[in-house]
């Protein structure tokens, strides 16, 4: 991998400069987060992305971040966040939708309803296996 800090603001690995970890606006105007850092990752963004076999530089080619960045906008471009939500939910690539804090309220509020119904299932299933 190469060093985390390079060149100036922009242009590293965990600034923004890195097409594998960065932001992409999707159709919808929506985002999606990449962190495909380790080859396994990036393998399965390519493979979301429908880039197999297309013409990219390599993934640790400095000087042709751009060209891979702007392949990434294009595909991210041409679909809507849940759609890709849909593709990369079964690939294990780290990608996640960027969500808003309204959107993280509602996941945070049902999975702790989620926690409590599991609890009290949890209390149910003891008391019928006791009695």
């Amino acid at each position: 991998m190469p060093l985390i800090w390079p060149g100036g603001r922009g242009r590293n690995v965990l600034d923004s400069g890195c097409p594998y970890y960065n932001t992409y606006k999707t159709q919808d105007g929506q985002y999606m987060a990449v962190g495909a850092l380790e080859p396994q990752f990036y393998a399965a963004l390519i493979k979301g992305l429908d880039l197999e076999g297309a013409e990219l530089p390599h993934q640790m080619e400095l000087p042709k971040w751009g060209v891979l960045a702007a392949s990434f906008q294009e595909k991210f471009e041409s679909k809507t966040q849940a759609e890709w939500v849909e593709i990369f939910g079964k690939l294990d690539a780290c990608v996640t939708p960027v969500l808003s804090f309204d959107e993280l309220r509602l996941i945070h509020i049902i999975r702790n309803e989620e926690c409590l119904l599991m609890s009290q299932m949890e209390f149910l299933n003891r008391r019928l296996h006791l009695n």
